[in-house]
């Protein structure tokens, strides 16, 4: 479970907008993700074995995504 008051989590066949997203983009693409947050989404992507390059304004977030990205 991530901890951050942005994180929740996703179900990956469910209907919100990031499983849907989750589900568009295919294993190993590149991902310029705007906005990780704290990495939602990121750790879907990456479980899929695709390269991120995440931007996030919030220096928390980005520490927390960062792990998860091939480049922040």
């Amino acid at each position: 479970m991530i901890k951050h008051r942005y994180a929740h989590e996703i179900d990956p066949n469910g209907g919100s907008a990031a499983a849907r997203l989750g589900r568009m983009v295919e294993a190993g693409q590149r991902v310029l993700e705007l906005g990780t947050g704290p990495g939602t989404v990121t750790r879907i992507l990456h479980s899929k074995g695709c390269k991120v390059t995440g931007v996030e304004m919030d220096p928390e977030s980005l520490a927390m995504c960062a792990p998860f990205c091939e480049r922040t």
